[in-house]
């Protein structure tokens, strides 16, 4: 029973070991990394347009991008509204100007850990 019990608790101190590598060694390297695999992959969702079309059916589960695009189908129609395009164009714009302003400290961190230049 003893072997067990030292054993077990060898086992929680590798445990313990391998979570504090993980929290303060690897987590702080890579979260440049993840931070902009986050941004990119946001943008790449919020702006999708070919699968919205797809998947979704009824006006009332249509996203930004599709509602977008049906303005701007309106205008060419003739709507004489290309200030309410603007507007929406802006509000589409808005979220991923805001996910790309707080997460461009973590991009720019990342660029500063490699060590690069500008060249």
């Amino acid at each position: 029973m003893s072997a067990l019990t030292a054993s077990w608790t060898k086992s929680k101190t590798t445990q313990r070991r391998l979570r504090d590598l993980l929290a303060y060694i690897l987590l702080p390297l890579t979260k440049p990394v993840l931070a902009t695999i986050a941004i990119f992959a946001f943008i790449n969702v919020w702006t999708d347009f070919v699968k919205q079309v797809i998947f979704l059916s009824q006006d009332s589960t249509y996203t930004v991008a599709i509602g977008l695009a049906f303005l701007r189908w309106q205008i060419a129609q003739g709507d004489p509204v290309p200030g309410l395009l603007m507007a929406a164009t802006v509000f589409t714009s808005l979220p991923m100007i805001a996910v790309f302003v707080i997460g461009q400290k973590y991009m720019v961190r990342g660029n500063a850990l490699t060590g690069r230049t500008g060249t």
